[in-house]
């Protein structure tokens, strides 16, 4: 489009506000800076053109939209040789020399032109318009509904000195020359665009959570209203690698703040966090039962070997048991109680024949009576009994311990072939477990069964 009879580019794109068109942005590109884009500031040799390379911009009717290198170097030589092959006027060859551009003047005739117009990449050596052979590379270029090249060209001669210069590297030279044409022409299109138009649809989708690379701009518009959107996804994303570093370090007490109930990210931030935890307190639960699991089998071991190196001494045994059973369980007291082989004294009622407390044998005489006291019950039903509450002076009535007050306090029959032979009784300052009743049970009928074989 002219502007004051010299050709420029306008790039125009509508305004709108709540929905309604209100203004329409024009941005004006000079033939002069346009041409300076392409060129790089006509820095020819820098670029690796040469001493006679050139790169111009050729639009949909074939004619030039930036011009030549030879008009800046030499415009004289270059307006005559048009001249010399017909391929302007003298109307035109005196325009470009008043305007000082053959821009929308001087028609480009080349085969790979007219491939890159049509949207093909093209590589061509053919005659340039004053019959020098060159090396012809054309990109399309488009934009919007415009169809526009990219065309670079370099002497046939000095193409090949290169070419034999650098032989080793002449693959990765052309593909550097493509690409770096390629990026030119996605850099021209950018700055050219309509960023104006997209700006607004692109950043509502971005704070939706669909990226998009945008740098938003600041002042008081439209424009800075989409920033706000970026930097509302800014902040979002910023909590959610927060949120992901305190999961990694185990708080998992933390909270993604979720917008609604349709903020599909934020709810499945905490769904995350939820199924780590879950999964943590699963481990944790699963290890806690190998770990009693382990315990357990050691200690079955552990006694069984005891049982079996010491069986033909009952009193002996029965103190070995009674000591290692505190320390292994933890507890304060023990004793065990076995029915009576004396002649002299009923066989169903029940001996103390070994006791240990604090790290220190107790000999007691103390002989209970089937149904007598808590040692009595146990014997009697043949069942474990587990009590976490008692008096003070409860256990000097029925256990038989000495005058401790424990607060835990557990009996457990040893029988073997359905008789109950004994009851072990252990006291503690600590409550006593699950697993560890169910391994007192375990041992007991192994003592059982080994009391069976001494009797």
């Amino acid at each position: 489009m002219p502007s004051y009879g010299e050709p420029c580019m306008f790039v125009l794109s509508p305004i709108y506000k709540n929905g309604s068109k209100i203004a329409v942005i024009a941005l004006k590109i000079s033939n002069a800076q346009l041409t300076n884009i392409v060129t790089n500031g006509f820095n020819f040799k820098e670029d690796g053109l040469g001493s006679a390379g050139d790169v111009f911009i050729v639009g949909h009717d074939g004619y030039l939209r930036t011009d030549r290198r030879q008009l800046k170097e030499n415009k004289e030589a270059y307006v005559k040789g048009l001249r010399q092959h017909n391929m302007v006027d003298d109307q035109d060859a005196e325009t470009i020399n008043l305007l000082n551009t053959g821009v929308l003047l001087v028609p480009v005739k080349l085969e790979s032109a007219e491939k890159a117009l049509n949207g093909e990449f093209s590589n061509s050596i053919e005659p340039d318009k004053l019959g020098t052979k060159v090396m012809t590379c054309a990109a399309p270029l488009r934009l919007r509904d415009k169809k526009w090249a990219v065309v670079s060209q370099m002497n046939e001669r000095e193409v090949f000195g290169i070419l034999d210069s650098f032989r080793r590297i002449n693959l990765f030279l052309t593909v550097f020359i493509l690409g770096f044409f390629i990026w030119i022409g996605r850099v021209v299109a950018q700055s050219v665009s309509n960023r104006l138009f997209n700006m607004h649809k692109s950043l509502g989708l971005l704070a939706n959570g669909r990226v998009n690379d945008f740098v938003a701009d600041q002042g008081n518009d439209e424009i800075a209203q989409a920033g706000a959107l970026v930097n509302k996804l800014v902040t979002r994303m910023s909590k959610a690698a927060e949120f992901a570093m305190n999961i990694g370090q185990g708080k998992t007490d933390t909270k993604y703040e979720v917008v609604d109930e349709n903020d599909r990210f934020g709810s499945a931030m905490n769904e995350m966090r939820d199924q780590l935890e879950n999964a943590r307190l699963e481990q944790e639960q699963r290890a806690l039962e190998d770990k009693k699991r382990n315990w357990a089998s050691q200690g079955i071991a552990k006694f069984s070997e005891l049982l079996r190196l010491n069986n033909d001494n009952i009193h002996k045994l029965a103190y070995q048991i009674v000591s290692e059973l505190v320390a292994y369980i933890n507890a304060n007291q023990a004793g065990i109680f076995v029915t009576n082989d004396d002649s002299n004294e009923d066989k169903d009622d029940l001996s103390l024949i070994a006791a240990y407390a604090y790290d220190r044998e107790k000999y007691l005489t103390r002989t209970v009576k089937p149904g007598e006291g808590l040692v009595g019950t146990c014997a009697l039903e043949g069942k474990t009994i587990f009590m976490t509450e008692l008096p003070e002076d409860y256990i000097n009535i029925t256990s038989g311990l000495g005058d401790s007050t424990p607060t835990s306090l557990l009996l457990v029959p040893m029988i073997a072939d359905s008789k109950v032979l004994g009851v072990i009784e252990i006291a503690s300052f600590n409550k006593f477990e699950k697993h560890e009743i169910e391994f007192m049970e375990n041992i007991a009928r192994n003592i059982g069964s080994t009391l069976r074989r001494c009797a």
